[in-house]
């Protein structure tokens, strides 16, 4: 009876525990969820990127807590798993915010439960989208046409770099990728570095021309910012201005030009004694902007005839594809070597200045005679001693002997030099180049004393060269 009544009371507690709404005894056992921090505030957060904070979640009940589910709105995500708390427990819940754009951005996190009140928690969310921006003025330099003259200087021009956003970016690179050769050039300076939000920097960009012409460069700049990891910035340049040409030449033959790397020049070799040859010299510019010239011979400038004169060419100018003709013409009416030479002095950058060499000889005989000295020494028993003479052509016509080779005592006891093997006059030597090779006259001066002594003498050699018409060979001999 005692135990029947034990059961009775405790089937009458639990139906009376399951449909009371008390507070106090086992009424009391419930789940309670708090969350904080709210609201969740990320803060700043790049675009794109992503950032999780952890939202604390404390049973401030006295029974185990059943988290059902958790909801995020907007661009945060949370957990899709349900879990539990124990009484007077806590857990940290992931969220994260992931900013799909620049801004303020908001939203809730739904915390449902198996709590009997308040099964649903919401916690606000918010955060502020950041996005580093960068932005390159101009993105194409065009130095336009530079004028490419003597007294040109580097052409700059300033490039900006900024960042409107509102994240800091790294610019990790400047580099000329393209157009050192053709005269581009980069001055980054400070460039390299880090950029805030509203950050502005600039670099210079330089030109100065190496070629007419068209030319083109790239600057490749290397960033962190996400919308724009490499920027290539195009240059341009056309450089224009005068270009110095040169050519000169005998008439009837071919010109000699600078054009073709060659030394203009107005060479009239040998001219017949009395004639007169001519030339010209052809000042041309072949630019597109006027080239001013100045001129100014030395040399035996009186020996040729310049038309215009040297005076008259002091200074001039030449439009675009203009040329000046300057005539030369020589009359031989002597037999020495004359040269002169007339340099061009321009603003022209590709070709600042050129010579040209003029020059003329007479038409001649020129006799050369090696040695121009002779010395003999004799000793003892020894009566004879001998010594070859050459004579040579170096000039440009006929070397002919009005005279058979003589040797003179000058000095000493007796006759003692005799000639051996010498032309005769009216012999004729054809022109040879004078570098001591084989050729011309050759003859042997002879020594041969009877007695001891000092002896002095000369050998003189006669021909048609009208400079030097006879030529002395000093001998000077001993015999001990």
């Amino acid at each position: 009876m005692l135990v029947r009544a034990l059961r009775f009371s405790l089937a009458s507690l639990v139906l009376a525990f399951a449909g009371c709404d008390c507070d106090d005894g086992l009424g009391a056992l419930r789940g309670v969820v708090e969350a904080s921090p709210d609201p969740l505030d990320f803060g700043d957060v790049p675009v794109g990127a992503e950032k999780t904070l952890q939202l604390s979640l404390r049973n401030t009940g006295t029974f185990v807590l059943r988290v059902q589910s958790f909801e995020a709105s907007g661009p945060f995500i949370a957990p899709t798993t349900s879990t539990t708390i124990a009484a007077g427990g806590q857990i940290e819940v992931p969220i994260a915010f992931r900013p799909p754009a620049i801004g303020p951005h908001s939203g809730k996190l739904v915390i449902t439960t198996d709590a009997k009140e308040n099964a649903v928690t919401e916690v606000d969310l918010i955060g502020n989208g950041i996005e580093a921006a960068i932005v390159v003025e101009p993105l194409v330099v065009d130095f336009g046409e530079v004028l490419w003259v003597t007294t040109t200087q580097e052409e700059r021009r300033t490039v900006t770099v900024s960042n409107p956003g509102t994240d800091a970016f790294e610019l990790t690179a400047a580099v000329l990728t393209e157009g050192e050769n053709e005269g581009f050039g980069l001055d980054p300076a400070m460039l390299v570095g880090t950029f805030g939000p509203q950050a502005s920097r600039s670099f210079e960009v330089t030109y100065m021309p190496n070629q007419m012409g068209a030319v083109a460069g790239t600057v490749r700049l290397e960033t962190t910012a996400p919308n724009a990891s490499e920027i290539l910035v195009s240059l341009r340049a056309t450089a224009v201005g005068p270009e110095l040409e040169v050519c000169g030449g005998v008439t009837g033959r071919a010109e000699l030009c600078t054009e073709q790397g060659q030394t203009p020049a107005v060479n009239f070799d040998a001219v017949d004694f009395g004639s007169t040859t001519t030339g010209r010299i052809v000042v041309k510019n072949v630019g597109n902007r006027d080239l001013s010239v100045e001129s100014e011979a030395t040399g035996t400038v009186e020996a040729f005839v310049f038309s215009p004169t040297i005076a008259e060419l002091s200074s001039f100018v030449l439009a675009p594809l203009q040329e000046r003709v300057v005539n030369v013409s020589y009359t031989a009416t002597d037999y020495s070597f004359d040269s002169s030479f007339v340099g061009f002095g321009t603003n022209s950058a590709t070709r600042q200045n050129a010579i040209v060499r003029v020059e003329a000889r007479i038409n001649r005989a020129i006799v050369e005679v090696v040695p121009r000295s002779l010395t003999f020494s004799l000793e003892g028993a020894a009566n004879r001693g001998e010594v070859d003479v050459q004579v040579f052509n170096c000039g440009q016509s006929a070397l002919i002997f009005s005279a058979a080779p003589l040797v003179r005592q000058t000095s000493g006891p007796g006759s003692v030099f005799s000639l051996q093997n010498a032309p005769n006059a009216g012999v004729s030597l054809a022109p040879q180049a004078c570098t001591g090779e084989p050729g011309g006259a050759r003859f042997q001066v002879v020594f041969q004393p009877t007695q001891n002594g000092t002896f002095l003498g000369e050998v003189a050699i006669q021909t048609n060269d009208p400079v030097d018409s006879e030529v002395l060979v000093d001998v000077a001999a001993t015999k001990r």
